[in-house]
């Protein structure tokens, strides 16, 4: 859902990619195979866990939050 708010809105396809790592391609793609059927654990590898999660023991969360806040993310 969110990707293809992303192909309407600049700023939401810009807050999606920036600072993942991954590129438009990457996403297309991964969206690509989720829509037709494949299991996320298939279609999305580690980069997509480290660009869109917050997982690991305490410190390793406290971290990742800490550096969400920093970039602007409430």
């Amino acid at each position: 859902a969110y990707w293809t708010l992303a192909q309407k809105l600049p700023g939401a396809k810009a807050a999606l990619l920036d600072g993942t790592g991954l590129s438009e391609e990457d996403i297309a793609a991964a969206v690509a195979r989720l829509k037709a059927g494949e299991a996320a654990d298939a279609a999305l590898d580690d980069r997509y866990v480290m660009a869109f999660t917050i997982a690991g023991n305490a410190d390793d969360c406290r971290e990742l939050a800490a550096a969400y806040a920093a970039a602007g993310v409430t």
